[in-house]
């Protein structure tokens, strides 16, 4: 089934069915970001309402052993369900990790009775999902529409995240030389390494960059931090929910956005970007920003 195409007399009666809601969830979460591309989410139906469960079958042991970025890609596919539910005219009342004690459970996603058909920019944005999708960041310059920053900032923030922009030249490239740093190390590691390299299917976002990507502070873009104000397992959902809505965003704008946290799998260096660029807020992912090629 191709979500993206289902004539509207269709996506009024999967709109009556639990289970077909719960299938074309799935389907448009292909379209979320997640670590090494892993997509480790799935979708079920459950008492009139659809559960997004974590799969910690595709976790990543060395990379990710606590699940933090797990997490994070499960949130990315929380708000993905929940432009795809506007796109069928339901109104989402979602809940986070509404049973501590079931480790898998991320959401409990249900919505309010009748229908209430999206608006028109309801609609761009589910039907942008299939091209906002993370860059490898060669871009070719900073440059970017006046005021974006600022409106991705508000973004963020309405997921309770904060995108903290490096805003000067001596904090972007020492991040950026951070980053760098962090990305000879992994591939030092011959575990990191190995697991990084592992084929992932169809699934996209951040895994090891290109190994002749060089970043440059020329060819950056805009270097930012996405933190939060804790670093609990819901800090990590309302993360991968902030960077769903940057990507759309971004790419409403004609912006890119590459995603180079791999300094944040290690936790000397991620401890080092929390103290020195996020005045001590939990990091969650390293993000740059540029003009789409």
């Amino acid at each position: 089934m191709d979500v993206f195409s289902v004539p509207p007399g269709e996506l009024r009666d999967m709109a009556g069915s639990p289970d077909a809601v719960a299938r074309f969830l799935t389907q448009a979460a292909a379209c979320a970001p997640s670590v090494y591309g892993t997509a480790p989410w799935w979708f079920s139906a459950a008492d009139g309402d659809v559960c997004l469960r974590a799969d910690h079958e595709r976790g990543l042991a060395v990379a990710d052993p606590a699940g933090r970025e797990l997490t994070i890609s499960c949130g990315a596919a929380v708000f993905v369900a929940r432009v795809a539910l506007r796109y069928l005219g339901l109104v989402p009342q979602v809940s986070i990790l509404p049973e501590p004690e079931v480790p898998d459970l991320i959401a409990s996603i249900g919505w309010a009775s009748g229908r209430l058909e999206p608006s028109a920019a309801e609609r761009a944005l589910f039907e942008r999902l299939p091209a906002a999708r993370a860059t490898d960041g060669r871009f070719a310059s900073p440059r970017l529409p006046a005021g974006l920053m600022a409106g991705l900032a508000e973004a963020a923030a309405e997921e309770g995240a904060a995108l903290r922009i490096m805003a000067d030249a001596d904090h972007e490239a020492a991040l950026l030389a951070v980053t760098d740093a962090a990305t000879f190390a992994l591939r030092l590691d011959q575990a990191r390494l190995a697991e990084a390299s592992e084929p992932r299917g169809d699934g996209h976002g951040w895994r090891l960059p290109p190994a002749d990507l060089v970043i440059t502070p020329e060819s950056a873009g805009v270097v930012t931090v996405l933190t939060t104000a804790a670093d609990q397992r819901a800090d990590w959902v309302a993360a991968g929910q902030a960077l769903q809505r940057l990507l759309l965003s971004s790419a409403s704008a004609g912006a890119g956005l590459a995603i180079s946290s791999q300094a944040l799998e290690f936790a000397p260096l991620r401890e080092f970007v929390a103290a020195q660029f996020a005045a001590g807020a939990a990091p969650q992912l390293l993000l740059r920003f540029g003009p789409s090629s």
